[in-house]
């Protein structure tokens, strides 16, 4: 019998043009609060690129929920779920269209289709269900319970969704041996997703290419 394909998708920089964090940040913030908290964060951010020049494996969680717990801590999960629902229309603004003709290409033809990215599920999931996705596959943000009041901490729950994690996570709901996968991808905390799945590719704003071997 044959397996059933999965259509995997990267979501920022695949299935969009852009990053979308930045753009989250500033629709929740107001304009310019992704790039002030950035600033905050510069000697995290020097370290992270020496260490990297350097060799180190480093992971940038850390930097990522310190830009981001200023901007999302305290937020009620209500409002933010408004938020996310209305954000949809920029994510449509910055679609990658060549990369939505062969996802709806699976949908057509009857496979499942899921989404891993290293963001935050908040604002990829209202979308994602808009556009027939009930699989996510994310980074996700930690949530507390106060009064009886639920609202967003800042911070993530559980690891950021990148590199191995990524994999990992995907591999827990589309083992090998149970599904045809086929993986999305563009860049490095892509990879190991791509090596794992049966067939891969690597997608820019001008072409879809097959993943071979990581570029020298």
């Amino acid at each position: 019998m044959d397996k059933p394909t999965v259509a995997v998708f990267d979501f920022d920089g695949t299935i969009t043009t852009r990053d979308t964090l930045p753009l989250f940040v500033d629709f929740v913030k107001g304009r310019g609060a992704f790039t002030s908290s950035m600033l905050r964060q510069l000697p995290a951010l020097w370290r992270y690129g020496m260490d990297k020049l350097g060799g180190k494996t480093i992971d940038l969680s850390s930097v990522k929920e310190a830009v981001l717990s200023p901007c999302f801590g305290g937020i009620a999960c209500d409002d933010m779920q408004v938020t996310a629902q209305n954000f949809a229309s920029v994510i449509e603004s910055c679609l990658n269209r060549r990369v939505m003709q062969v996802l709806r290409s699976y949908q057509e033809a009857g496979h499942q289709v899921a989404i891993a990215s290293a963001s935050p599920s908040v604002w990829i999931e209202p979308w994602a269900l808009r556009n027939g996705i009930s699989v996510v596959i994310a980074t996700r943000m930690a949530v507390t319970n106060t009064d009886g009041r639920s609202s967003f901490t800042g911070f993530f729950e559980g690891l950021n969704c990148n590199g191995e994690e990524k994999r990992r996570r995907v591999e827990a709901v589309y083992p090998r041996e149970h599904f045809r996968l086929v993986a999305y991808g563009n860049s490095r905390g892509d990879y190991p997703l791509l090596r794992y799945a049966h067939e891969a590719y690597l997608c820019t704003s001008r072409a879809i290419t097959p993943f071979v071997a990581d570029p020298a």
